[in-house]
Parts: C-alpha cells; sequence; structure tokens
C-alpha cells in the first residue's frame, strides 16, 4: 500500500517524503550514487560519519586520500603513504604499503579509524616503508584488455556465488556495462566501464540489477546520457 503523501524514487523503486528534479531521494543521491554532499543527508549514519570524521582530523595524525575505484582510501601519515584500507561485507581491512597482505583490523562506522589507526602504528613502530601513491593500487587504471574473471579474487568459487557471477555478467552485458575486475558481490563496489560514454568507477550490482521483476533506474552515474538516450540505447528497456 502506498503511504500518503510520498513518491516514488527513480532509482531505488522506494516510496519516500521528496525527491530531485531528476526524481532521485536525496538517500539515494548520497550513499549508492556518491554526487551530492552526506552533509546534506541529515540521517543518523551521515550525522555520525561526520562526527567521527571531524574527531579522526582533531585528534590524529593521519589523513585519508582520495579512493580509488574499488574504493580503497590511501593512507597518509606525516604526508607519507603508508598503505591503503577499504570496506569488504561490512568489516575493515588494512594493506600495509609495499605489502600484499590484506589484515581484518576493524568493522562498522569505527572500522575506518581502527585500520587507519592500525598502519600508522605500524609506521610508527618502523614495520612499514612508505610508498609513491602509484605503488600502492592509488594509480589511474590501465586499459582493460581480455576478459576478466569471474570472481573477484576475494569471493570464494562456491556454487552460490558462482550461479550469482554469471547472472551479474550476463545483467551488465545487458545494460551495456563492463566489468573491470571479476563479481564482488552485490553489496561490494564493483569497477566497471560504462559503454554509453567510456565513465569508469564503482558500482554496486544491487543497485544495478533491478527491482521486482523491473530495470534498473536510467541514471546511470553523473554526466552520463539522459534517461531518454539510455532507454534508446538499452533494449531491456523497450521489452
Amino acid at each position: 500500500m502506498r503511504p500518503e503523501e510520498t513518491v516514488t524514487c527513480n532509482y531505488c523503486n522506494e516510496w519516500v517524503d521528496s525527491v530531485h528534479d531528476d526524481g532521485i531521494c536525496t538517500d539515494c543521491h548520497v550513499h549508492s550514487l556518491g554526487d551530492m554532499d552526506p552533509a546534506e543527508c541529515g540521517c543518523s549514519d551521515c550525522e555520525e560519519n561526520e562526527r567521527e570524521a571531524q574527531e579522526m582530523q582533531d585528534t590524529t595524525r593521519f589523513q585519508l586520500g582520495d579512493a580509488d575505484q574499488e574504493c580503497r582510501y590511501p593512507v597518509n601519515v606525516d604526508g607519507k603513504n603508508v598503505g591503503l584500507i577499504y570496506r569488504w561485507h561490512g568489516a575493515w581491512y588494512a594493506v600495509p604499503a609495499g605489502q600484499s597482505d590484506e589484515l581484518r583490523v576493524g568493522a562498522g562506522s569505527s572500522g575506518s579509524e581502527a585500520a587507519a589507526r592500525y598502519l600508522t602504528e605500524e609506521f610508527d613502530a618502523g614495520r612499514i616503508t612508505p610508498q609513491k601513491n602509484t605503488e600502492t593500487g592509488t594509480a589511474a587504471p590501465r586499459e582493460l584488455v581480455g576478459p576478466v574473471p569471474l570472481l573477484h579474487p576475494r569471493m570464494p568459487a562456491t556454487p552460490r556465488n558462482t550461479k550469482a557471477a554469471h547472472a551479474a555478467m550476463a545483467g551488465l552485458t545487458e545494460h551495456l556495462w563492463t566489468p573491470l575486475h571479476g563479481y564482488p558481490g552485490a553489496d561490494n563496489p564493483w569497477a566497471l566501464k560504462c559503454e554509453l560514454c567510456g565513465w569508469q568507477g564503482p558500482r554496486y550490482w544491487s543497485h544495478l540489477r533491478g527491482r521486482n521483476g523491473n530495470p534498473p533506474s536510467t541514471f546511470r552515474h553523473p554526466e552520463c546520457l539522459d534517461a531518454e538516450k539510455v532507454r534508446a540505447r538499452i533494449t531491456a528497456y523497450q521489452k
């Protein structure tokens, strides 16, 4: 049943209090599309993250750089890069600079700080040699050559994951996306290339597969083609 005085968001297809001119709610712009400042959201999660971020800046030596295509953040201490941190299935991992070990060091809303603090402490103890950002995985992505593996290296090759990956790959092909690495699961960032305009960046399969038998939103990413051109180019919207 439709709640009173609500509208449908064009991205999540949920009933919401209001949407922007593009028909998409603030929550989707902030948490799914990432093209709006979290300060404009006002939800409890954003307010908590903002408080934590401010506390981290006030009380710590480390700074987080811009995320790469897989949403991994470089950690800088005294202007030196000491590694990467990222979130995977709700847990936070740290990768020390110059190493390949992925260490689970935190979880939840405080996990990012715990992961960054771990790298800072390891650096202070002399167990990390700082690297340039290009040596820690934050360089511009290389052009794709050949097919990608079916599964992301962190995804176990179970029958369930394999079945989900095949379905996701087929869905990407149908909606003109090219994966830049294997399937990471529905709720982890997936580096993709938009075949409509060439844009590259992280998207989430949970947002691209559509809901309740309906195709996904025609809003693919910021600065892509408008909805009418997307529908004209992708046959899935014409069924």
